[in-house]
């Protein structure tokens, strides 16, 4: 929820794609237990994440608690091998939700969650993309272009302060009987 990652995104970091000091994760690779470790989804996909104060202190305190060579995965079994999807999601997961009394969602709704409060919190749309890994903004824009402020909010009185802003000459002058004429 503090990431937006996939899953898989999450199952492939090594602690090596972790730089506390500058407060990154970087996506390089994904883990399928089909598959093994991947490349990407895509070029997009390959990218830097910011990491908020409060998980860059909850990462510092793990990696304290289970090791923490560079080749390590971060978030691994106690074999030290890649953990298993489905075993965290009905072992650790939906037990948390329970606990919490949050209702019963999908992991991937954590991804939809955190573009939600990113855009809540005036996330620029381009760093949003960038941040969940879109190969284009249009992507972004479909899936979460509902959540962005009506354009149209408010739109009528900033162009009141724009144009009859104390100081500034208005470029119209309404005319008694409705019609405009060009101030000079």
């Amino acid at each position: 929820i503090l990431t937006g990652l996939r899953q898989a995104e999450i199952f492939g970091l090594r602690w090596s794609d972790y730089d506390p000091v500058r407060g990154l994760l970087f996506v390089m690779r994904t883990y399928n237990p089909e598959f093994g470790f991947m490349e990407t989804k895509s070029a997009g996909s390959r990218r830097s994440v910011v990491v908020s104060p409060v998980l860059q202190r909850s990462l510092d305190e793990h990696r304290r608690n289970n090791g923490g060579n560079p080749e390590e995965l971060i978030f691994r079994n106690r074999a030290g091998n890649p953990m298993n999807g489905q075993n965290l999601v009905t072992r650790v997961f939906h037990p948390a939700l329970k606990n919490a009394g949050v209702k019963r969602i999908r992991f991937h709704d954590l991804r939809h969650t955190y573009a939600a409060l990113m855009l809540s919190s005036n996330c620029g749309l381009k760093f949003l993309q960038q941040q969940m890994g879109h190969a284009s903004i249009q992507t972004s824009l479909d899936l979460y272009g509902h959540l962005l402020p009506q354009a149209s909010e408010g739109v009528a009185s900033r162009l009141d302060e724009l144009v009859f802003e104390e100081g500034i000459r208005p470029a119209l002058q309404l005319i008694p009987g409705g019609r405009h004429e060009r101030v000079p």
